[in-house]
């Protein structure tokens, strides 16, 4: 693994009625077919980004990311080279659900204990 790959994922919500996910009622966004880029609409704004990686929507699991993100650079640290994962964005945006996962449920560990289930 030789670059630098920038992922972007739009947090599921939390649970029903306590909002903080971008929701299709504060704006607009669109996931283009190849998964590379996001669109977002919010009022009179368009914003558009792009990623070399791949973009999440909200329904995505955490053994996708996992499988997507986390795997390749596995296999590349066990082959010898370095290897980091990055959570970057701001308070409430799912860092630490992606990285850690939910505690109250196997099925949506984050990357960090299913990196260290597959070390062990």
């Amino acid at each position: 693994m030789s670059t630098i790959k920038v992922f972007g994922r739009i947090r599921p919500p939390r649970s029903k009625g306590k909002g903080g996910a971008l929701s299709r009622k504060t704006a607009e966004y669109v996931i283009d077919s190849d998964d590379k880029e996001l669109h977002i609409r919010a009022k009179a704004q368009h914003s558009q980004f792009g990623f070399n990686g791949k973009v999440f929507g909200p329904e995505t699991t955490q053994e996708d990311i996992f499988e997507t993100v986390a795997e390749p650079v596995i296999d590349s640290v066990l082959k010898g080279f370095n290897g980091t994962i990055f959570a970057y964005g701001q308070s409430g945006s799912g860092k630490t659900y992606s990285m850690t996962g939910a505690p109250a449920s196997y099925k949506q560990r984050g990357i960090i204990p299913r990196v260290t289930l597959t070390l062990t």
